[in-house]
Formats: structure tokens, sequence, C-alpha cells
């Protein structure tokens, strides 16, 4: 059996996703995981595995577009705490924005999820998406500006940390 838990304890703010494998029955899991938020399981051995790896394009292009509005809003003046509020409300609203965008205005890199952890995940996307034939220039994208992050020593932070790919960059003559 392969299942897919998630669970968000509070006050904690990320997300911990943890990925069981075994043999048995899915009450066996629920015996033994009573704090659990909630349990999926998935029909064929290997389809949690492709699920975790569409959820980790999703964080990854998400936290791309969000560092890439938090760098437009602070290059236009405006007020990054604003953009998080208003955009929130609509259809930009994401888990990222609501949990990571205040961290990104605080500069707190503490991980949730570390970069190195991210960029293996992306990088077993890739080799699976190439497998099949998916081009994926978003996470490709990504990839790239998490690989900047780690060249600057930052692959034990979170990955709200893609800011510093935006913010420390050389300037271009």
């Amino acid at each position: 059996m392969e299942a897919l838990l998630e669970a968000r304890p509070l006050p904690w703010k990320h997300m911990e996703a943890h990925r069981f494998r075994g043999s048995g029955l899915e009450a066996r899991f629920r015996l033994v995981l009573p704090w659990k938020r909630s349990l999926q399981t998935f029909r064929r051995l290997g389809n949690g595995q492709a699920v975790k790896m569409c959820n980790q394009v999703f964080c990854g292009v998400h936290m791309l577009a969000l560092c890439e509005a938090m760098a437009l809003a602070e290059k236009q003046g405006l007020d990054p705490k604003l953009i998080t509020k208003v955009c929130s409300r609509g259809a930009a609203g994401s888990w990222a924005l609501a949990n990571l965008g205040p961290m990104i205005i605080d500069e707190d890199y503490a991980p949730g999820f570390m970069i190195k952890h991210m960029q293996k995940d992306l990088r077993l996307v890739q080799a699976t998406a190439e497998g099949v034939g998916q081009d994926m220039p978003g996470t490709s994208l990504a990839q790239q500006l998490f690989s900047e992050v780690e060249e600057m020593g930052g692959q034990e932070l979170g990955t709200q940390a893609m800011i510093k790919a935006f913010k420390e960059k050389p300037q271009q003559d």
C-alpha cells in the first residue's frame, strides 16, 4: 500500500507531507497514525510518487511566481505586506503566498522544506518528464533559481529563500 499523509499541525506554519510505503490494509495505517490530518490512498503502486512529483511542480512554480511578484512589487515601491494581503484574497491566493509570503517579507528563510530537498525532487520530476516526453519550462526555471541560491550557500534554507536569486543577483551593465 502506498499513501500520502498530509499533516498541517498548528501553529507550525509549514506543511509536512510524508509518504509511507508498506504492505497491509489501510486500516493498519489508520491504527498506527492516529495523529494524521488526512490519509489518501492510491489505486496502483507508484501513483503516490507520481502525485508527489506533481505536487513538487506546483510548489516550485508557485514559489517562482511568488518571488517574482514580490521582487516586482519591491522595484515599484509597493509595500509587500499590501501585496500579500490583497493578492491572497483573489485568484493569486495560495498556501505559499499566505504562509511563505510573510516569511519572505521578514527575510525568514528557516526551512519548512529545504532547497536541497526540493532540487532532488525536481530532478526526479525532470527525469520522469523526459521519460514521457513532457517539457517542463516552469520547473526548469524554478530549478535554475534554486541553483543560484544554492551557489550562495543556501541549500539548507527554506524554499522561500528563492527570493535571494532575485534580490542578490549581480547587476548587469
